[in-house]
């Protein structure tokens, strides 16, 4: 985010930014790794649950700065993603305590593309948010 003066505000764009880059590489690994760039990949196991709540997290965090927008574009496209990336943290996040939500036209919201898409929106919106 930028302030009046034109400088970037840390505290509002940091976190943004952060969030931004782990869901970017939790898209770009496995994606670089299915096309044979790269012979490793995440290892999602043992890191799952944190990573569903960064999710979760960087959704919330996404609506919220959203809603704080001024321009109606940026401020939809914030809220509509933060849905979609709170989305996929909850449900998985569920799962591990026992409350499975099987819902069939979601299988989408697992793609390593859908990651990377979400990630660059989160670090493009927290230089122009």
């Amino acid at each position: 985010m930028w302030n009046k003066k034109g400088d970037w505000e840390v505290e509002k764009s940091l976190p943004g930014l952060i969030l931004g880059l782990l869901i970017f590489a939790m898209g770009i690994f496995p994606l670089l790794n299915k096309f044979g760039v790269i012979d490793f990949n995440l290892p999602y196991t043992p890191v799952g649950i944190v990573l569903e709540i960064l999710l979760t997290v960087g959704g919330i965090y996404l609506m919220i700065m959203g809603f704080m927008e001024d321009e109606d574009f940026i401020k939809w496209v914030s809220i509509i993603a933060g849905i979609i990336v709170a989305v996929m943290g909850v449900i998985p996040l569920l799962a591990n305590f026992g409350i499975s939500i099987a819902i069939p036209f979601l299988g989408f919201l697992y793609s390593p593309i859908l990651y990377v898409i979400v990630g660059l929106i989160m670090i493009i919106g927290a230089f122009f948010m």
